[in-house]
C-alpha cells in the first residue's frame, strides 16, 4: 500500500467514525430524556403519552423527579393555573422508592 492510499484510508475511517458518533451519541444521550405529550381531556381527566424512565429513583439512588415535573409542566401548558394538586395515574409498571411504597408525593412549584 502506498502512502497516498493510506492517507485516503485514514480520512475515510475518520469520516465514518465522525458519521457514527454524530448519529449515535445524540440517540444515546436522548434515550433517557423524559417526554410528556397531552393526548386529550376527557371530562376532568387529562390523558398524556409519556416516554422515558418513570422510576421513582435514578440508578444512583437519587430521586428521579424529571418525569413528574415534565408531566406537571405539560399539564399547566394546556390548563389554567387554578389547581392546587395534580394526581397522576399510570397504566404501566415502574420502580417505586421501596417495596412497601404505594404512592409517590412530589412537591413542585412552578413560576409561569
Amino acid at each position: 500500500m502506498n502512502r497516498g492510499n493510506r492517507k485516503t484510508d485514514l480520512k475515510l475511517v475518520g469520516i465514518i467514525t465522525a458519521f457514527f458518533l454524530f448519529f449515535s451519541i445524540p440517540a444515546i444521550v436522548l434515550a433517557d430524556a423524559f417526554t410528556a405529550k397531552t393526548i386529550g381531556d376527557y371530562g376532568n381527566v387529562t390523558v398524556m403519552e409519556v416516554t422515558g424512565n418513570y422510576d421513582a429513583k435514578n440508578p444512583d439512588g437519587t430521586l428521579n423527579s424529571e418525569p413528574r415535573q415534565a408531566i406537571a409542566k405539560e399539564f399547566f401548558r394546556t390548563h389554567k393555573d387554578e389547581y392546587d394538586f395534580v394526581v397522576i395515574f399510570s397504566n404501566f409498571d415502574f420502580q417505586m422508592p421501596d417495596a412497601t411504597s404505594k404512592a409517590i408525593y412530589s412537591n413542585y412549584r412552578f413560576n409561569h
